[in-house]
């Protein structure tokens, strides 16, 4: 049951940050100064952290129905441990890739 909440938390969040412009949510952004953040294109990155945030939520749900039908907790660990890994290193992989850079300072 956790973990079908915390999916559902976590698409709402990729939907708030995307959406809602809360850009707070992302580490890193409330310390930065608003030239520093003008060197980023905020709507790439919240595009980023809503298809990244959805994958792994949709995982983490998939996962805890399929255990709820198997019986069988090891399908929770997989579809929980294995999305969420793949996704942190999906966005430090892409976040310093300079695609989420304005190109217009250079």
């Amino acid at each position: 049951m956790t973990t079908l909440i915390f999916g559902v938390v976590l698409i709402l969040a990729g939907l708030l940050i995307k959406y809602g412009k809360i850009y707070c949510l992302i580490a890193g952004l409330n310390t930065m100064n608003h030239k520093q953040r003008a060197e980023y294109n905020l709507e790439e990155i919240g595009t980023l952290f809503r298809n990244v945030l959805g994958l792994v939520g949709i995982f983490m749900i998939t996962g805890n129905l399929i255990t709820r039908h198997f019986g069988n907790n090891l399908f929770d660990l997989l579809f929980t441990l294995v999305p969420a890994l793949v996704g942190c290193i999906a966005l430090l992989a892409m976040l310093n890739s300079d695609k989420y850079k304005n190109s217009f300072l250079e």
